[in-house]
């Protein structure tokens, strides 16, 4: 997979990974657009829309918990509308812990920041509703900017190029 396609899904997970706290706020269902920015880094600020719901949430969240997965919930809590969850994922045998805060402004709104283990940030996303899902889109299609769709709920299918 590309690291450009991995940047465009990596929003959601961010944000999904506080669905892990008992009383993860409830979001807007329709589409939603996010931006990706990796402080530090020369990679471009990676762009999309996402057709989102609390249902795409919860079946993201339940495939996260497979014993199986890349990253392991260390611990979460919240005060307010922010959510701190500790992550400990293994890529490749390579062990990174990270941190990640993420603010919900209402339902419609949503600021995530993923911090290295000495505390650097190292992605910083932004999640906003923007109206209802285009007709075409199902729930949990991610498309990034320059027209790859990718579905969260079903990784195995890959990515589907841009329509001409």
């Amino acid at each position: 997979m590309k690291m450009s396609h991995v940047l465009a899904v990596l929003p959601l997970g961010l944000a999904v990974s506080t669905a892990f706290c008992a009383d993860y706020p409830p979001i807007k269902d329709g589409l939603w657009e996010s931006t990706v920015n990796l402080p530090g880094s020369k990679a471009p600020q990676q762009s999309g829309t996402m057709c989102n719901s609390n249902a795409v949430v919860k079946a993201f969240t339940e495939k996260s918990r497979n014993p199986q997965t890349v990253c392991k919930l260390v611990s979460s809590d919240h005060s307010g509308s922010t959510y701190t969850s500790h992550m400990e994922c293994n890529f490749a045998g390579r062990q990174v812990n990270t941190t990640n805060v993420t603010t919900f402004n209402g339902d419609t709104s949503i600021h995530s920041e993923s911090h290295k283990e000495d505390g650097t940030v190292s992605m910083v996303s932004d999640m906003k509703y923007v109206g209802p899902c285009p007709a075409g889109m199902q729930p949990g299609d991610f498309v990034s900017a320059n027209g790859m769709k990718f579905n969260l709920l079903h990784p195995e299918a890959g990515f589907t190029p841009p329509t001409k």
